[in-house]
């Protein structure tokens, strides 16, 4: 049964006397060794099934994880010789990217300004100076200017107007041929 594990030193000093140096009597078997041999097959038959169940884990195109984890790492040796392509991929998907995200995420995230703040801020600004300008005093020429220059100075038709007026009524434009007459002649 007891079965005694020494390194190769002890057992010239196991020759020597019957009983064990100091140094090595924790090598000495107990009765409890036997359990902890099983629980520590038990725990290494369990990772072993582990890692069995993970390697053989069906994965889509490539058949199990272990196939998925080996050409991984085939292609990650590659990784070294396209790391300076690295920086030009990123701006390329970002040109692509960018305009498809959400302008209220790119506003969260102080990406970019706030359109309605930078109105609001403006709207208060002129408000803050408009408040600071002192009412204008107008006389009373000056106010009744104001008030009728939205109005139109009164038509005068000539006479020509009303022969033009005359002419679109009833569609007879014969007077303008005489015009053209002349015009014709000076030019």
């Amino acid at each position: 049964g007891n079965q005694l594990i020494q390194p190769p030193d002890a057992t010239i000093n196991q020759r020597s006397s019957s009983k064990l140096p100091c140094r090595f009597q924790h090598f000495h078997s107990s009765g409890n060794d036997n359990n902890t041999l099983t629980n520590n097959r038990t725990t290494t038959k369990m990772a072993a099934s582990l890692t069995r169940l993970i390697r053989t884990l069906p994965l889509p195109l490539f058949g199990s994880a272990a196939t998925a984890a080996s050409f991984t790492l085939a292609k990650s040796r590659a990784l070294p010789r396209l790391l300076g392509w690295a920086l030009p991929a990123g701006v390329g998907a970002l040109w692509f990217v960018w305009p498809a995200v959400d302008d209220e995420w790119k506003m969260s995230m102080g990406l970019k300004a706030d359109p309605e703040a930078a109105l609001k801020a403006v709207e208060e600004k002129e408000a803050k100076a408009a408040a600071k300008i002192a009412p204008v005093e107008l006389s009373s020429e000056a106010m009744e200017k104001v008030e009728s220059a939205y109005k139109a100075d009164e038509v005068v038709e000539s006479e020509e107007d009303k022969l033009m007026a005359k002419g679109a009524a009833t569609g007879d434009f014969t007077y303008l041929e005489s015009q053209w007459e002349e015009f014709n002649e000076k030019a």
